[in-house]
C-alpha cells in the first residue's frame, strides 16, 4: 500500500511541477516532499502516546513497516541531503555505492548533472564533517 502511495504521490508530483530536466521528471522540492511523507509514516510507527519506541519495544507490523520504508527510500533515494549523509553513515560501503548510485540516477535526470554535482560535494562535506 506504501509502496503504491508513493507511485501515485510521484505521478502527481511529476504532473504539477516537473523537474529542471523537463516534463515526467521529478524534481528536488518533490522528492525531498515524499521523503517528508516518508518521515511522518515512520514517527507514526515509532511512537506511541508521544513516546518512542526503542527497536526492542517495536512489536513485529511496526519493525516490519519502518524496514519497508528504509528500503523503499534506499531504492528510489526518498532522502533530503542530511538524511542521505546520516544514512551513509550507517551503512557498509557497497551499500554507500549503491545508495550514491540511485541517489544520482534520480536526481540527474530532473536537475542536470552540474546541480547534482553541486549537491554531491555538498553531501561529501556533511559526510566528513561528522
Amino acid at each position: 500500500m506504501i509502496y503504491e502511495y508513493l507511485l501515485i504521490r510521484e505521478n502527481k508530483l511529476k504532473e504539477k511541477k516537473a523537474g529542471k530536466g523537463g516534463k515526467g521528471t521529478l524534481s528536488r522540492e518533490a522528492l525531498e516532499d515524499i521523503s517528508a511523507r516518508l518521515t511522518e509514516i515512520e514517527h507514526g510507527l515509532s511512537f506511541v502516546n508521544g513516546r518512542k519506541l526503542e527497536k526492542e519495544d517495536l512489536d513485529e507490523a511496526r519493525a516490519l513497516g519502518l524496514t519497508l520504508i528504509l528500503s523503499l527510500r534506499m531504492s528510489f533515494s526518498y532522502f533530503t541531503l542530511p538524511e542521505l549523509a546520516a544514512q551513509l553513515l550507517l551503512v557498509a560501503v557497497p551499500v554507500c555505492e549503491g545508495l550514491l548510485v540511485q541517489h544520482i540516477r534520480r536526481r540527474a535526470e530532473g536537475e542536470g548533472r552540474w546541480a547534482v554535482g553541486n549537491e554531491l560535494e555538498h553531501l561529501e562535506k556533511m559526510v566528513r564533517s561528522n
